[in-house]
């Protein structure tokens, strides 16, 4: 007999077993460099679905996939990923870009509160030729 047999999805515990599970299972991936992530979880009596996302790089959900093309693209070839700048009277590092969003492709972090954040690419080079972190 298996494990969950006459069990169902409406028994939050058994949810919780059977996602604990297929988590478990998924790690196992990443001993060959896989990684996968689980969005949130839709269920019926007797099945769940979830989003995925496999990657082959490990990164948590705001780390974007970061590439030469969209840095020289947008003139950031001297900036790498986790400098810090300061706006306002905050410090912050980039996380990333999210090189297909129509606005807002920056991604960074308050690096006191981890909060992440996005801006407009040129509002970001505009503080970094203030900052004198890429030339002007």
């Amino acid at each position: 007999m298996k494990k969950f047999e006459g069990k169902n999805f409406g028994d939050e515990k058994v949810l919780d077993e059977v996602s604990k599970a297929v988590k478990d299972k998924l790690a196992e991936l990443e001993e060959l460099g896989i990684y996968v992530k689980l969005g949130n979880i839709s269920y019926t009596d007797t099945n769940y679905t979830t989003p995925c996302t496999v990657s082959i790089v490990d990164e948590d959900e705001y780390s974007i996939e970061y590439n030469k093309k969209s840095k020289s693209y947008f003139d950031l070839k001297n900036v790498g990923l986790g400098i810090e700048f300061k706006k306002g009277a905050k410090t912050y590092k980039l996380r990333g870009f999210i090189p297909r969003a129509r606005t807002n492709i920056v991604v960074f972090e308050d690096i006191k509160t981890n909060s992440t954040y996005r801006m407009d690419v040129y509002e970001f080079i505009n503080i970094l030729k203030s900052q004198n972190i890429i030339a002007k």
